[in-house]
């Protein structure tokens, strides 16, 4: 499993919501069946199932994952 940084989950983030209200105003304008609606459409799915294999991470995995040491996990 490579290392994936919080910066580039927050990056992540930032491109989905951005796809987000594209795919919403797209779809107001030209409809559902619209082959830019779908290509955007296509997209954003591609970066939620990105988003979602990272949360699929066990809690003290994805800490390793996004690059925390054993000694800095800290349960509250």
């Amino acid at each position: 499993m490579s290392m994936v940084k919080v910066e580039e989950i927050e990056e992540l983030l930032q491109e989905i919501e951005m796809l987000r209200m594209q795919l919403n105003r797209l779809t107001l304008s030209k409809g559902i069946l619209d082959s830019e609606v779908i290509q955007v459409s296509q997209k954003l799915d591609e970066l939620l199932n990105r988003y979602d294999s990272y949360r699929r991470v066990p809690f003290f995995s994805w800490m390793s994952f996004v690059g925390v040491k054993k000694a800095e996990w800290r349960i509250t």
